[in-house]
């Protein structure tokens, strides 16, 4: 599906009226969800659609869940969430590497989006700009689109001792190498090790990246 963003310029200093927000269209196979906000200035409607594409939006996630998607994933990698609290608001978190940093995601009385100085029509046109411009002002940290990150790792160190509360968890001690089977839940994980398989928290190991 692609982004579809229509409406005249306006000047930051109109105020525009929104009359209809809410209106939600998915796609059968979850590939995107699109937004639908007419808007008004003046007397003359506005229609404002953008598609929010599923490889980068996570939903209505909260903050901790951001977090722990994002951890141990390389620098710019980023996902963009609606408030759990303000529906129609969103929040975009980024991982710098050592930590995840979130950033609030505001809208002008003319309803463009913007994080810094910049305004833009859509949250697509947002997170475009920030894929060659840096995000941070501290540091340089361009946004990374998740099927860019083809390092997914393979193996992982062992942090902790973990000791399974359930026959369906691995066993494992610090130091000892996992190697990952399934990482898509950002609850736990599953791995092989010693020649047992089962699921363990992912907070309990450190990823091993190996340079293509």
């Amino acid at each position: 599906m692609n982004s579809v963003s229509t409406r005249e310029t306006c000047s930051r200093s109109r105020t525009w009226r929104m009359i209809q927000t809410g209106t939600q269209l998915s796609s059968t196979t979850g590939k995107a969800l699109c937004r639908k906000t007419t808007l008004t200035c003046g007397h003359t409607p506005y229609l404002l659609t953008f598609c929010l594409a599923s490889s980068w939006f996570a939903g209505r996630i909260s903050r901790g869940v951001a977090e722990s998607r994002l951890r141990h994933r390389e620098c710019g990698a980023f996902l963009v969430r609606e408030s759990e609290s303000a529906p129609g608001e969103f929040s975009m978190s980024v991982s710098y590497g050592d930590h995840v940093q979130h950033f609030k995601v505001l809208q002008d009385r003319c309803s463009q989006y913007y994080v810094w100085d910049e305004v833009f029509s859509s949250l697509n046109e947002l997170v475009e700009f920030y894929h060659s411009n840096s995000i941070a002002k501290e540091r340089t940290v361009f946004l990374r689109d998740p099927e860019h990150f083809a390092r997914r790792p393979h193996h992982a160190h062992a942090l902790f001792d973990f000791t399974p509360h359930h026959p369906s968890q691995l066993r494992f001690l610090r130091g000892d190498v996992i190697e990952l089977i399934d990482c898509s839940d950002s609850l736990r994980w599953r791995g092989r090790c010693h020649g047992r398989v089962g699921y363990f928290p992912p907070e309990y190991v450190q990823p091993i990246y190996h340079c293509q």
